[in-house]
């Protein structure tokens, strides 16, 4: 069973490279404010959720998740 991860402030998915490169993670759901960012991860990222909205409407209880394993940040 893979590991699910979320990348928040996930830009255009830089870190989630890795683990998308990795078969023991999946990553399951990210999020990013800036639409032009939001686009691009998703370009790079295809088969992820992505949330383009401000972090404080991203709870994890809209996610159905379980067991959430790595929840990974970048930062600008």
């Amino acid at each position: 069973m893979s590991k699910k991860v979320i990348d928040l402030f996930s830009g255009v998915g830089g870190l989630s490279y890795g683990f998308a490169n990795d078969r023991n993670f999946e990553i399951v759901a990210a999020n990013e404010i800036l639409p032009n960012m939001a686009k691009a991860y998703s370009l790079n990222h295809p088969s992820v959720k992505m949330y383009a909205e401000d972090i404080k409407n991203f709870t994890a209880d809209r996610l159905a998740i379980q067991p959430l394993i790595l929840l990974q940040g970048g930062d600008i």
